[in-house]
């Protein structure tokens, strides 16, 4: 193995890790049309709070969320790259009709023992970490009041060595809107200035997307969406082969475009890397225009990724 390139964890740990919940202050009971689910996905980027790309205002971020959930009529989110107070001024906003589900990313500080990653500067006690917390994935469901029958949270497989990053799949059973909603972060390219090779980086991945579809490959109520840091097979800018599982397993959000193709529109700089999977028809799908605000420094995008909304119609059984 080349000098600097860390190891690759082979063993799933199927941890429990610190999580949050932002449950409704007030239930209230409503119909839901669980036939019909209509998701949204988006890495806020809101972890690294200095970047001129990442926008650092907590409410602007959450404000601009519920935007793209009322424009889309969403009754699931999946966001990822959230710090703890996006996750919580975007519940006050959202109100009583949803309940937030929280899970934060972990680096290792050995080979046996990792800890959660904090917003801003990664330092426990910073005034940046006590500011906006840890930094999560999150599944919020228009729930009404009525609790999740399970929530299940592992870590995909990945690197191992002090500092790598550990990447959650977090997933949420409602009764309510009768979905498995989950959503998960895949392994990034050169991951905080890596030594790893392209070969062993998609191998990290394939094994990732082999972990979710048999976790949930056969369940009709899945639905899993999240930023993947994978061209799909087909796409026309810089294909790759990690996701072909994913695409046999479940119909993705842009084949309400493409058809049977496995391509997608671009959501990162021309590159497709966020997705919405799931079991049925997918009737339509969006790429949300990139967000930004004007401010005294110039125009700065809330993230470098755009939102994907998409609803998909369940087939009958």
């Amino acid at each position: 193995m080349p000098r600097g390139v860390l190891k690759a964890l082979v063993a799933l740990a199927v941890v429990v890790a610190p999580s949050l919940v932002v449950l409704p202050a007030h239930p209230s009971v409503v119909a839901v049309d669980d036939a019909v689910i209509r998701a949204v996905t988006w890495n806020m980027c809101g972890w690294k709070i200095q970047d001129a790309c990442r926008y650092p205002s907590i409410a602007a971020k959450a404000a601009e969320t519920k935007k793209v959930m009322d424009l889309r009529d969403a009754n699931v989110v999946l966001l990822q790259e959230a710090c703890q107070a996006h996750v919580a001024e975007l519940a006050r906003l959202l109100g009583p009709e949803w309940t937030l589900h929280a899970t934060p990313y972990m680096r290792w500080v050995d080979d046996s023992t990792s800890r959660p990653i904090w917003c801003g500067d990664d330092h426990p006690g910073s005034a940046a970490a006590e500011a906006y917390g840890s930094v999560n994935v999150v599944v919020g469901i228009k729930e009404a009041g009525i609790p999740a029958s399970a929530k299940t949270v592992e870590y995909l497989p990945g690197f191992l060595g002090a500092g790598r990053w550990r990447h959650p799949l977090l997933c949420v059973t409602s009764v309510s809107v009768a979905v498995r909603a989950c959503t998960t972060h895949m392994t990034w390219p050169k991951e905080w200035n890596s030594t790893d090779s392209q070969y062993e980086e998609q191998n990290i991945r394939r094994a990732q997307a082999a972990r979710i579809v048999e976790v949930l490959g056969q369940d009709p109520l899945a639905v899993i969406g999240g930023d993947f840091n994978a061209g799909p097979p087909d796409g026309p800018v810089h294909p790759l082969p990690e996701l072909a599982v994913m695409y046999a397993s479940f119909r993705e959000c842009d084949q309400a475009v493409y058809g049977d193709q496995r391509a997608g529109r671009a959501t990162n700089g021309g590159y497709r890397l966020d997705y919405i999977f799931g079991k049925g028809t997918w009737t339509s799908c969006h790429v949300e225009p990139k967000p930004y605000r004007d401010d005294p420094n110039g125009r700065r995008y809330m993230s470098d990724h755009q939102a994907v909304a998409g609803e998909l119609v369940r087939a009958p059984e």
